[in-house]
């Protein structure tokens, strides 16, 4: 049960006992019921009125229990960074499996890179990352509401991708000049040579890799996050600590939540999933707000205070919200 079926509940409680109320006060009525149906008469409109008075206290003041969106929004705190911002002024890559057909007005641009014939998500995962990082209609919450994406599919329906795709795909992400964040949730064991100096040309260019460790649960993180430049995410469960399955989760840049996050399948249904890969496309999100705000405040966002904003965030010294006031100190350092 959501937030609004509880509210409705106690609408329909206040009309009832207004309802019972009249009654009561119904000088033709009354005088036909006995003197013990009329004493429970009224118990019942007062206990009637002090559910409906509960229930609109409840909602009103316990934020908590509003789980409609997810623990993830709650945790991070949507409603506060929001006021800071939504991401408008930037651009990020999304080098994943494409996005659905039902996506496609979220995304400035949707690049196939596969030999798909289809241009649409023909696995799933891009359109989960796509409505978290953006949202989905009302169902879905995205941390970065406003922030342009353009959508590269480097994965087949199998969920593979080649080292040339990825290679590609980071290539037109570097000829551009716009672009502020790659998101790469996606890895594997085996470093490669021209995919690591292809990001290092374009973290040189300014531009936030950010990656994810790895659902297998080791000690060793994934390439790319395995590379010291890039933002490495692992995935923290609702509990507030680390989701099993998180690679190097003593030595990535963060945890953030990924276990049981609200997103969207092919089949347009709503659901839970978990992994690395939903933190790291919140963390990128996430990041798009922070450059958004250095932005318009005409703050410098360099990766290495990125990097130190979420050191600090990970080891609990400050919040998700506290982020933007450290990028104000650091401007006037």
């Amino acid at each position: 049960m959501d937030l609004r079926q509880i509210k409705l509940i106690g609408v329909l409680v206040a009309i009832l006992s207004l309802i019972v109320l009249s009654i009561i006060l119904n000088k033709h009525f009354m005088p036909m019921l006995s003197k013990k149906a009329s004493y429970t008469l009224k118990i019942i409109v007062i206990l009637m009125m002090i559910g409906s008075i509960f229930i609109t206290y409840f909602t009103i003041f316990f934020k908590d229990f509003n789980k409609e969106y997810g623990w993830n929004v709650e945790y991070i705190n949507y409603e506060k960074i929001q006021n800071y911002s939504t991401g408008k002024s930037q651009v990020i890559v999304l080098i994943d499996s494409g996005i659905s057909k039902s996506q496609e007005n979220q995304v400035i641009e949707n690049i196939n890179l596969t030999k798909d014939i289809s241009n649409y998500d023909t696995n799933g995962h891009g359109t989960m990352m796509l409505s978290i990082l953006k949202g989905y209609k009302s169902k879905i919450k995205g941390i970065a509401p406003d922030v342009k994406v353009i959508s590269i599919k480097t994965m087949d329906q199998s969920g593979k991708s080649s080292s040339e795709n990825l290679l590609k795909a980071l290539e037109i992400a570097y000829q551009r000049n716009n672009i502020s964040i790659i998101n790469l949730s996606l890895g594997s064991y085996l470093e490669d040579e021209n995919i690591k100096k292809m990001i290092n040309k374009i973290i040189e260019k300014g531009i936030t890799v950010v990656a994810s460790t790895g659902d297998y649960g080791t000690d060793k993180m994934l390439f790319p996050a395995s590379m010291d430049n890039v933002i490495s995410v692992g995935a923290l469960s609702a509990n507030n600590k680390p989701w099993d399955y998180t690679n190097g989760l003593e030595i990535c840049d963060i945890l953030a939540p990924g276990d049981e996050i609200k997103s969207l399948e092919l089949n347009s249904n709503i659901e839970l999933t978990s992994g690395t890969s939903q933190s790291s496309i919140l963390i990128s999100g996430y990041i798009s707000l922070l450059k958004d705000y250095g932005q318009k405040n005409n703050i410098k966002v360099s990766n290495i205070e990125i990097i130190n904003i979420l050191n600090k965030i990970n080891a609990k010294k400050i919040t998700y919200f506290n982020g933007f006031s450290e990028l104000k100190k650091s401007d006037l350092k």
